[in-house]
């Protein structure tokens, strides 16, 4: 009687569960780099995840309402880069790093501030540097020039013996003067 063959079966390893990585960027309003309850999403935001390579997976821009964006990644090292929207800087590193285990989610933020406006705001005080008063331009205007005002030929603290000579100059002439003097004292008393 021929003996029954019998098939190895192949037996399937358990797929780890997936974890995320639940990314939020917000205007930081107080600069303190904490997400508080009046500080919104903030849209325009450029999200890169990158593996342990430092490859990008995926990417996504954020959108009005877009509170937070989820990334589903299998378990592993991850690096989130973070470009802040058009008009903030970053008051948070731009990159932060993520341990994914099996089924779990990990928590990254990016905190963002207006960008200072670059608007000149006139000055009432005096400066080295003035303007005179009017000088025709091209189209028949009055234009302001600016124009350098020489320094006077003395600081106003120091006087005279500051600004020609400086502090090093000024020891100098000082040591000059007391080495003779207390060469001479020293070679009379001995």
């Amino acid at each position: 009687i021929p003996s029954p063959t019998v098939e190895p079966t192949a037996t399937s390893s358990p797929t780890p569960a997936m974890g995320t990585i639940s990314v939020m960027v917000f205007e930081d309003l107080d600069g303190d780099g904490q997400r508080d309850l009046e500080e919104p999403a903030l849209s325009g935001a450029r999200l890169e995840l990158l593996d342990e390579e430092g490859e990008v997976v995926e990417s996504h821009v954020t959108e009005d309402g877009d509170e937070p964006h989820t990334f589903m990644v299998a378990p592993g090292d991850y690096t989130v880069a973070e470009t802040a929207p058009e008009g903030y800087v970053s008051v948070s590193p731009d990159r932060s790093t993520a341990t994914v285990i099996s089924g779990d989610q990990v928590d990254v933020s990016f905190a963002e501030q207006p960008q200072p406006s670059s608007t000149p705001t006139e000055t009432t005080e005096p400066s080295a540097t003035t303007a005179s008063p009017t000088v025709t331009g091209e189209a028949g205007g009055a234009t302001p020039t600016p124009t350098d005002v020489p320094s006077p030929p003395f600081d106003m603290d120091g006087g005279l013996w500051t600004s020609l000579y400086g502090v090093s100059g000024i020891l100098v002439a000082v040591l000059a003067l007391v080495l003779p003097l207390g060469l001479y004292l020293w070679r009379s008393h001995r």
